[in-house]
């Protein structure tokens, strides 16, 4: 949901009259002026004598929270299990990516919303407060990120090490910024970051999936990414410096390690009588520019066969692709050079010519 930076002074704080408090023993009593005094005694203030807070939009018709794994039972358009779809698979990418460790079922939200007179189940990601440095009310501790909360592995080897193993995220270095936290990323592996909980749906994650999800980080550029920091209204300077610089480094450090586990080809098109695209690991120069060999086939829609056209072997269209009635399909199956790491590009005869229709990727198991 949508989520402010507010400042407010004392004095346009009202307790409403209907306002209970809950006290230490687990009494309720009515609230006083007095409560809000306590409350706020240890708050710090800015120059204004302001106090600083966050306004988060109200949710409305919530349900209750979904899970990383099965459908929802009472949401007949809930039909793909949620362990299975690529916006929760890939969301391991964004949340390593902003160090979300905090990411759970209790921090998410369904909604019964209506649009044109329609009913749907809307769903939310909610609770942001443990990312980057921050664990909601301390620094977050270096750990975070890195080990589950209870991790087999690290322990067993802390145990026959005698504690002697010094783990990588333990070598990590922070500024003496408190509004940082601990957040940075020269110790940052993509591939190793955790949640504080094993997630199902990070644990299907496909190559495929985190692709498309490093596409959408990569595609930040380094001065929308200083823009975004700074809405956050620090007030030292260097701490807007220090998480530009970390989120640049993290994100481009996603970019290599999941633009390598497939061949990433991307922004498919047919121009001229040719078929392109771009490869975004030489975009953004994780590597040199490569040669790629393309394999042209009919294909056959309902029995998922394809048969290779002799000598098709170019990316100008096959003349069978430019005579063919319309409704007839075709793949071009492209190669980068590295064994087993494929992206097929469907096409289709429409009324106006071919059309790209669909794209499968390929990697090596």
């Amino acid at each position: 949901p949508e989520n402010y930076i507010v400042a407010f002074e004392r004095r346009q704080l009202q307790v409403d009259p209907d306002a209970v408090l809950m006290d230490i023993t687990g009494k309720k009593r009515k609230m006083h002026e007095r409560d809000v005094d306590d409350i706020l005694w240890n708050v710090p203030r800015d120059s204004q004598n302001r106090y600083r807070a966050v306004a988060s939009l109200m949710l409305k018709g919530g349900i209750g929270p979904f899970r990383f794994f099965g459908v929802r039972k009472d949401d007949p358009n809930d039909t793909i299990p949620h362990e299975h779809r690529r916006e929760l698979r890939g969301l391991f990418v964004f949340c390593a990516w902003l160090s979300h460790n905090d990411i759970k079922a209790l921090n998410d939200l369904d909604v019964l919303a209506e649009e044109n007179g329609i009913r749907y189940i809307k769903h939310y990601l909610i609770d942001f407060g443990a990312v980057l440095g921050s664990e909601s009310f301390t620094a977050k501790s270096p750990r975070a990120g890195n080990e589950y909360f209870y991790d087999a592995r690290p322990a067993f080897l802390q145990i026959l090490t005698l504690g002697l193993h010094v783990p990588r995220w333990a070598r990590a270095r922070f500024p003496r910024l408190p509004s940082t936290g601990r957040f940075e990323s020269e110790t940052f592996e993509p591939e190793q970051w955790k949640p504080n909980y094993p997630h199902p749906a990070f644990t299907n994650r496909l190559p495929d999936d985190t692709f498309w999800a490093a596409k959408q980080v990569m595609a930040f550029r380094d001065e929308e990414i200083r823009a975004l920091v700074t809405t956050g209204e620090y007030s030292d300077p260097a701490t807007v410096d220090w998480l530009t610089k970390c989120l640049i480094a993290r994100r481009d450090k996603i970019g290599k390690t999941y633009f390598n586990q497939v061949l990433p080809l991307d922004n498919f098109r047919l121009t001229s009588g040719r078929l392109e695209f771009e490869d975004l690991a030489v975009k953004y120069r994780f590597t040199a520019p490569r040669e790629y060999a393309v394999q042209w086939s009919r294909f056959d829609n309902q029995t998922q066969r394809t048969s290779p056209l002799p000598g098709a072997a170019s990316f100008t269209l096959p003349e069978e692709v430019l005579k063919v009635a319309p409704g007839e399909y075709f793949c071009a199956q492209i190669r980068g050079g590295e064994p087993g790491k494929t992206a097929t590009v469907y096409l289709r005869r429409g009324p106006d010519g071919p059309e790209i229709v669909g794209l499968e990727r390929a990697w090596a198991r």
